[in-house]
């Protein structure tokens, strides 16, 4: 099994995206794990989000808006004719966004930020998961909030390692090309959790030591 992360940077538009794809057709796609972290600066325009939402509500919307219009363009350039089903799937995600800002009576601004900010992980992971599938490069999504198990630390979760690695090799068995979020996980009460800003390579590292994988 051989761990690859791509940070924000290197998925921030759709040409990069093809260029992950063609990375990896490269190499043992049946061995392998993708951690991903938010496309491009999505996760500093969904920090915007959460301080809009704690502050004023100023421009809330007008940001909220911007976040689905830059993953909608970004889907439009991979999948062109065939983009309905994961518009769908994307535009049910914002749905949930959009329940949060609406519904959310926790005032703890770094609760509120994990449960906002990690949906940066979860959009890229699926579109990339998804695009992958379309271009016959078969992956399977895996949600890091079921694999890394966290205290209730919030924005700065510290990991129990032996439920995280258990859980890991539950989630992950067998070949296969699997996709997954890196800077996220979950408590023992199922909210989400993050693991530090630039948590990414940590995730990576975490997913690497629980499979015992030869490179990273």
């Amino acid at each position: 099994m051989k761990v690859y992360k791509f940070g924000g940077a290197s998925i921030k538009d759709y040409k990069s995206i093809k260029r992950l794809a063609n990375i990896i057709r490269n190499d043992n796609c049946n061995e392998m794990m993708l951690i991903v972290s938010a496309m491009g600066k999505t996760t500093n325009s969904m920090e915007d989000l959460v301080l809009s939402y704690k502050k004023s509500f100023k421009n809330l919307k007008t940001k909220f808006e911007s976040i689905k219009s830059y993953h909608t363009d970004i889907i439009k350039g991979l999948f062109q004719k065939k983009q309905e089903p994961i518009l769908k799937i994307v535009e049910s995600l914002f749905i949930e966004i959009d329940q949060f800002l609406k519904l959310n009576k926790k005032s703890d601004y770094n609760f509120i930020y994990d449960q906002l900010v990690s949906y940066g992980e979860i959009l890229s992971s699926i579109i990339i998961s998804k695009y992958l599938n379309s271009i016959g490069l078969k992956s399977k999504w895996v949600d890091a909030r079921s694999c890394i198990i966290t205290d209730e630390y919030y924005r700065d979760a510290n990991v129990d390692f032996e439920k995280t690695s258990k859980s890991i090799k539950r989630k992950i068995k067998g070949k296969g090309l699997y996709i997954s979020q890196g800077f996220i996980g979950s408590n023992k009460k199922s909210y989400t959790t993050t693991l530090g800003r630039e948590g990414s390579d940590y995730s990576a590292a975490i997913f690497a030591h629980a499979l015992n994988a030869e490179m990273v």
